[in-house]
């Protein structure tokens, strides 16, 4: 997602599919048990939310907004979850 927003690009339906494979992909791998694993999921069903919402953009505004959001998130993540 950085280098979507570092390059100024417009394409965020490539990022959605990104966004989609990254997600698979932690889901995948994670290993947590218990109340941090309950966190994360938490977590995750709002990132999913965010990126639904990102594939029905109807606007390049619409879209950097919710990247913003996303953004925001992956903050969370990083401070949680590491």
């Amino acid at each position: 997602m950085n280098e979507h927003i570092s390059n100024n690009s417009t394409d965020y339906k490539e990022l959605v599919e990104q966004l989609k494979e990254k997600n698979s992909g932690l889901i995948k791998s994670c290993t947590m048990r218990g109340e941090r694993h309950d966190e994360l999921h938490k977590w995750v069903h709002r990132q999913i939310v965010l990126i639904e919402a990102l594939s029905k953009a109807a606007s390049v505004k619409e879209a950097s907004e919710t990247i913003n959001n996303l953004q925001k998130s992956f903050i969370t993540y990083h401070k949680y979850f590491q």
